[in-house]
């Protein structure tokens, strides 16, 4: 029951909807006010109207649903938004002939020796049915350095330009956590590059200026702003990247609001920037520094690779190729060192895990950090988390752990990993409807640019389990849609410690809302996927209007 005074006239007031508030009651109401960025009242139409002034912008909702506002656990704004303005994005591609003269096309344009740099593709969804190689590079251009980049941001093409000024040959031994892929009569390599054998290229191309990357951010925010999101967090943060930010911040023109993973290892192989975690450590910085629009959320890690480019570790090996098991990209002795400086420092690791045995090493990483300096609400998290034992499930649950999901996965990825996988081994795969019977407290998220952010194409694959072929991947996980809402709110809000001041739609919250074009709670499951963001509201700011 909304208090009316004389002096509670509201900035903004959303009226005749239908408000799904998040709250723990999951109530239901049909208008909102506003004041002065945070939400003031919740409540029936005409409580709220009596709360409207001269100064009050009305918007009359007309049965459209409001939801608060999407929080992106896991994406890469800073990769995403450069890679939208100075990139070739092939991933229109259908085979690898489109992939070779999309980048022809744009050698065309780039003076002799610039690096070339294209983004994107998925060999899963190319007719080939695989990557392509340094000799079909080479029909792009042999002038230039090319760097395609695959999907996920595990593995790259390179062209003979780029191997030769990296110095790398057939006679050049894996690294470490990486792998280079030769061909199996000669033993020259092939171009492919897996996990940290991108290190020796990455490290000769330039890297953006600020003032790029910035101009990539604002690209990069305004597409999540569209895609209904009102916070995200950047998981590939460098000293440049958190420079940006903040210019950004001082500016006035950070879009929407901002978690930061600063990266734990120098090893990262998609991150060209040292680690941050010894200098954060020494001036004292900790997780939730900052504002309620740029905050530090974290230290990252990274296990293992990814599930749909086949370098994901696994106990089990992958169903097409019998001798792969994926890859550990950091050794365990290195990845439990690292989690335990930062968890002593304040630090919360986030640990990005995707295979069964990836999960269980970073548990035991964990594990051993929470034994050293025992904290009763760390909320470390595990990024991914992809494919978790009934054993690893009981640990995430003992140890309060937080599952980071990339259910964005479901349908962009799904035929990949069934393929690498089969539908047996999927018991598992993002287990969500166990996750909250047993209780577990978890997110979803898309990983964007390995897949699309659109929101309600992942609460669509939650709610469906489909993938963009019709596949159905484990029907038993299926979860309902305010379940599946949940995720992106109130529990992605509970994931980076602000489920006080967001996630929810509750006065004295902060005003961050979402406008649906249709009642996702209602209609059809396989129609969920087609709903599209009307407004995307940021402390009471309309950041993004489609009609607009």
């Amino acid at each position: 029951m909304v208090k009316v005074s004389s002096l509670n006239v509201v900035d903004l007031a959303l009226i005749n909807g239908k408000v799904i508030t998040v709250n723990l009651r999951s109530e239901l109401a049909e208008a909102v006010a506003v004041r002065d960025g945070k939400i003031f009242a919740v409540g029936k139409t005409s409580e709220i109207k009596q709360l409207v002034g001269k100064g009050t912008t009305v918007i009359d909702l007309q049965g459209k649903v409001v939801t608060p506002g999407f929080i992106e656990s896991h994406c890469h704004p800073s990769l995403a938004g450069p890679a939208m303005l100075y990139e070739v994005d092939v991933r229109s591609a259908k085979t690898i002939d489109d992939i070779v003269e999309m980048l022809r096309q744009k050698a065309k344009s780039q003076p002799k020796g610039r690096w070339l740099k294209g983004a994107g593709y998925n060999d899963r969804r190319l007719k080939e049915l695989r990557h392509p190689t340094r000799w079909e590079l080479d029909r792009a251009t042999t002038e230039h350095p090319v760097f395609l980049e695959r999907t996920d941001t595990h593995l790259a093409v390179v062209n003979s330009e780029a191997l030769k000024l990296s110095g790398l040959t057939g006679d050049t031994p894996d690294p470490d956590g990486g792998r280079f892929d030769r061909d199996p009569s000669t033993g020259e390599l092939t171009g492919v590059l897996r996990e940290r054998a991108l290190v020796p290229v990455k490290a000769l191309i330039p890297r953006y200026s600020v003032a790029e990357i910035k101009e990539g951010l604002v690209a990069a925010l305004h597409q999540l702003a569209r895609w209904g999101f009102t916070s995200a967090a950047d998981a590939s943060v460098n000293h440049d990247v958190m420079t940006a930010y903040q210019e950004l911040l001082s500016e006035n023109h950070l879009l929407l609001r901002v978690g930061l993973m600063i990266p734990g290892t120098e090893k990262l192989p998609f991150m060209a920037s040292s680690s941050r975690l010894s200098e954060l450590s020494r001036i004292g910085i900790r997780a939730g520094f900052g504002s309620e629009r740029l905050r530090v959320l974290g230290t990252k890690f990274i296990c293992d690779g990814s599930m749909s480019g086949w370098t994901a570790a696994l106990y089990e090996p992958y169903a097409d190729v019998p001798a792969e098991l994926g890859i550990i990209v950091s050794p365990e002795a290195e990845l439990a060192a690292g989690i335990l400086e930062a968890h002593q420092a304040g630090l919360r690791p986030l640990i990005h895990a995707i295979g069964d045995r990836a999960i269980d090493i970073t548990l035991d990483c964990i594990e051993k950090a929470l034994e050293a300096r025992p904290v009763s609400d760390h909320r470390i998290r595990i990024e991914h988390c992809s494919i978790p034992t009934d054993k690893a499930i009981e640990r995430i649950k003992r140890l309060g752990i937080i599952p980071s999901s990339s259910v964005g996965f479901i349908y962009e990825l799904g035929p990949a990993h069934l393929v690498g996988l089969g539908q047996n081994r999927l018991r598992n795969y993002f287990p969500h409807r166990t996750y909250i019977e047993k209780g577990i407290i978890a997110v979803g998220n898309s990983d964007w640019p390995v897949t699309r952010a659109n929101i309600t194409q992942q609460i669509g694959g939650l709610v469906t389990r489909k993938s963009y072929t019709g596949d159905v991947l484990n029907a038993g996980q299926a979860i309902p849609v305010l379940e599946a809402i949940r995720l992106y709110t109130i529990n992605a809000a509970y994931a980076s410690f602000e489920e006080s001041i967001k996630g929810s739609i509750e006065p004295g919250k902060l005003a961050d809302l979402v406008v649906l074009d249709r009642d996702i709670l209602t209609i059809p499951a396989d129609e969920i996927r087609e709903t599209t963001i009307e407004l995307t509201i940021v402390g009471g700011q309309i950041i993004y209007q489609r009609d607009a």
